[in-house]
């Protein structure tokens, strides 16, 4: 394989490129504080960002779970209560869907934690709300 491409986007990345965002995202990963064998969530359409999350959590030992990126906050609510995820991997906005204000539907404090040292009650397990962004910052 010499290049990864993902055709709903267009984009192309050569094997090694793609390799080190693989190798970066992992160890974002675990410089997080998953280990091997926690669930991360990932409520995402087809992107770019797919396949490196894919691979980036296969590296970490992490099981990744794939969300409906339809959901609404009752649907995300029982997936990530289902899953028990440690993790969720998520746009802020999707088209008309802002994630982030769905996801503070159903965690309130949301706003008042950090993302990546997440502490709520009501999901005990989940330490962390990655977001993906058009605001792409390298």
């Amino acid at each position: 394989m010499q290049n990864v491409t993902v055709p709903s986007t267009e984009m192309r990345a050569s094997k090694k490129k793609m390799q080190i965002k693989v190798d970066r995202l992992a160890s974002g990963f675990v410089a997080l504080g998953l280990k091997k064998g926690d669930r991360i969530g990932i409520c995402s359409p087809n992107c770019y960002e797919w396949p490196l999350t894919q691979y980036a959590a296969a590296k970490a030992g992490l099981i990744l779970v794939n969300i409906n990126p339809a959901s609404q906050a009752p649907e995300l609510e029982y997936s990530l209560r289902k899953v028990d995820c440690t993790a969720l991997v998520t746009w802020d906005v999707l088209k008309t869907q802002v994630f982030y204000d769905i996801l503070c539907q159903i965690i309130p404090d949301l706003p008042k934690n950090d993302r990546y040292k997440l502490k709520t009650s009501k999901f005990p397990n989940l330490k962390a709300v990655i977001m993906i962004s058009e605001d792409k910052k390298e």
